[in-house]
């Protein structure tokens, strides 16, 4: 089979065609489990973004060896002691739905 955007394309929609209720919703159940997994980490990915935004806001331009040892301490800074207890999300990213856990 000669593999090309239309080929493929025709494929999917073959796929599509075919798939029946039930499977319909194995996937959909699937993608529910799949966001619940992402939401339950969501707020160490929140944290980690926000320090990385800050030591990058409060950085020189200039590099130097003091640099390597800041990379030195932030890998110490995140020991998963140190990080938030898990729960809600602080970000303001929209899902599209509620999903409860």
């Amino acid at each position: 089979m000669n593999w090309n955007v239309i080929s493929i394309t025709n494929l999917i929609k073959e796929k599509v065609d075919l798939m029946r209720a039930s499977e319909w919703a194995k996937l959909g159940d699937k993608v529910i489990d799949i966001e619940k997994k992402y939401m339950k980490n969501d707020h160490i990915i929140d944290q980690i973004t926000e320090e990385f935004i800050a030591q990058v806001d409060n950085s020189d331009s200039e590099f130097s060896s003091e640099d390597e040892d800041d990379d030195e301490d932030y890998a110490d800074d995140c020991d998963d002691d140190k990080l938030e207890d898990e729960g809600a999300s602080t970000s303001t990213r929209f899902y599209g739905r509620h999903i409860t856990s």
